[in-house]
């Protein structure tokens, strides 16, 4: 059910959002207000019709467009009230914008976007996609990295971006991965200047991502 994963999704993202504020060391308040924006930043979704939020399968362009308007339901929601930060209600409104103007619903760019949002922008799309959907397979937080590193660097806050992987990719140390050759182990080494390409302990050998590049990190399966 959708209203579960949103649910989830928002704790999730708010606890990345919290992460990453403390990197990029704001204030207590700004902290506080970026988790409260985090938490409701899907609050639109609401409004959405739940045959549409819940769809198993592709969405149709207009099914789409319905689903756009939930940063405009979100932010009409909350605007009259007077106990939330503007910031945050600007927030809500603006997480799906993208640095390059490639976001909705005003196609907003670079400083045009409040600092809440272009973190939470971040942490949305790393939670989005490392989450098994209705209409989608997750996918291991290195490909999402990458998708960062490349496409992402149009999309996104540069500095934000690089701040918020620099910071989480350690906690992967230790995990339990699947590799896409079938074989399994744990990840024992991230290279600092290259975190793409963890180093994947098995038990008999240790595998370099960066030297066996026909091999990737398909799932996680144990933190």
């Amino acid at each position: 059910d959708n209203s579960e994963y949103t649910y989830q999704h928002s704790v999730n993202v708010a606890f990345y959002a919290m992460l990453t504020s403390r990197w990029l060391k704001l204030t207590n308040k700004d902290i506080r207000n970026v988790i409260q924006a985090a938490l409701l930043h899907d609050i639109g979704k609401l409004e959405t019709p739940p045959e549409i939020l819940n769809k198993n399968g592709s969405l149709t362009d207009e099914e789409y467009e319905i689903i756009k308007k939930h940063p405009e339901s979100g932010y009409r929601m909350l605007k009259d009230n007077p106990t939330i930060n503007n910031s945050v209600k600007e927030t809500i409104l603006q997480h799906h914008e993208r640095i390059d103007g490639s976001g909705y619903p005003y196609q907003l760019k670079g400083d045009q976007i409040n600092l809440y949002a272009r973190i939470i922008a971040i942490c949305d799309v790393f939670d989005a996609m490392t989450q098994d959907r209705v209409y989608k397979e997750k996918v291991s937080p290195f490909d999402t990295f990458k998708m960062f590193l490349s496409r992402g660097l149009t999309s996104f806050d540069i500095h934000t971006m690089h701040v918020f992987i620099t910071n989480i990719s350690p906690y992967y140390i230790g995990a339990w991965v699947r590799l896409s050759d079938g074989k399994e182990g744990q990840i024992v080494y991230i290279p600092p200047q290259n975190i793409l390409y963890p180093v994947v302990g098995t038990g008999t050998e240790y595998i370099d991502l960066g030297k066996n590049t026909d091999l990737k990190i398909v799932e996680i399966i144990q933190m």
